[in-house]
């Protein structure tokens, strides 16, 4: 299982380890992965949330804003009884999946949702502090829930089409998708010698001949 750390711009302190509120913003499909350690291919999916306690000022296309720090972790696409998205999820919802959730479970639903995250601090391979979730719960009855305000993002390659990955994602994640065995699929695809000579020889290539009447629709 490989666990995502929230990466920062250089100069940010990271997100000091504690247990924050966080509202779900991001649920990105990164397709297929190839997990180098264990030789596998791997369906990946990352989580995003936003901590409204921790404030940081940016500027966004030439306007200055004051956000909620941000943090996600990725997970294999899994609800088998021993995955870490089923252990987080079950957390978070506070009640076990039923057997027709568990064939079918819609991972956008959990857009917009508050929890709680438990975040600790380590060392990297290059000796950097960082910050990891290390947990999700429910929230505590009677809290305030918050809405997000970053922009929603959420990415399926079956919905949205492998090759449609969303403007406002950071390049780390696009960079990510990119490496998936499904974006390399496609886009080998699309650059195939062969694909170019079979369009060749289909006409795909050739001007369209001008209709000789423009009433008739196709």
């Amino acid at each position: 299982m490989c666990s995502l750390i929230a990466k920062q711009p250089e100069g940010i302190p990271c997100i000091e380890g504690d247990t924050y509120q966080a509202v779900c913003y991001q649920v990105i499909d990164l397709g297929t992965q190839r997990n180098t350690v264990y030789n596998v291919n791997q369906k990946k999916v990352i989580i995003g949330w936003e901590i409204p306690e921790l404030r940081i000022d940016i500027d966004r296309e030439g306007v200055k804003m004051n956000l909620p720090r941000a943090i996600s972790k990725t997970y294999t696409n899994s609800l088998s009884e021993k995955a870490n998205l089923t252990a987080d999820l079950v957390n978070w919802r506070g009640c076990e999946f039923t057997q027709e959730e568990l064939d079918n479970f819609d991972l956008g639903k959990v857009v917009g949702k508050n929890c709680l995250l438990t975040v600790i601090n380590k060392n990297n391979t290059k000796g950097k502090r960082i910050a990891q979730v290390s947990g999700v719960s429910k929230l505590v009855k009677g809290m305030k829930v918050f809405e997000p305000e970053n922009p929603i993002l959420t990415y399926d390659m079956d919905r949205d089409g492998i090759l449609n990955i969303p403007a406002g994602l950071p390049d780390w994640i696009k960079k990510l998708i990119m490496e998936s065995l499904e974006y390399k699929g496609v886009t080998h695809a699309q650059n195939s010698p062969e694909l170019a000579a079979a369009q060749e020889a289909a006409g795909m290539n050739r001007e369209p001949e001008p209709s000789l009447d423009s009433s008739i629709p196709f």
